[in-house]
């Protein structure tokens, strides 16, 4: 009898760790690597991503966004699909692609930008999350500070 709780007592601890759910994941790291301008309204630039994933593989497509500056949208960036490894913890390199919105003025989004002042920027993030066997969800998220997202702690 002693011998069964004890194997019961370790079975239940081994599998109290093992109950991850999609609600751990995390985005544990981002930094802006590089821009570069191309043209008047283009822009090509590359990203850390960091992703703490403590269930199994999933791929991130249709990758969009808004840079919003005072809640004004200035540019609409793009990215190309991301395969996300399953129980891992680790940054991806991201090339992004970005536009300006028409009718933004440039200008203004360098003025902004000499201050270093990123408190005046919000960004909007869609993707489509899928799985391997083709099953996935629309995701959105809205008004998300810049400087909150570069902060380092």
């Amino acid at each position: 009898m002693k011998k069964l709780i004890i194997i019961l007592s370790a079975c239940i601890t081994l599998f109290a760790g093992c109950s991850a759910s999609i609600n751990d994941i995390a985005v544990t790291n981002f930094n802006i690597i590089s821009v570069t301008p191309r043209g008047t309204n283009e822009l090509y630039a590359t990203i850390e991503l960091g992703i703490r994933n403590p269930v199994i593989a999933f791929t991130l497509q249709d990758m969009e966004g808004t840079l919003k500056v005072d809640g004004q949208p200035c540019i609409r960036i793009t990215a190309d699909q991301l395969m996300v490894d399953g129980q891992s913890d680790r940054v991806y390199v991201i090339p992004v692609k970005g536009k300006l919105i028409d009718g933004f003025n440039p200008w203004q989004l360098l003025s902004v930008l000499k201050d270093n002042d990123f408190s005046k920027f919000t960004v909007d993030v869609s993707a489509r999350v899928s799985l391997k066997s083709g099953i996935g969800k629309d995701i959105a998220i809205k008004d998300v500070s810049l400087e909150k997202l570069l902060k380092k702690e």
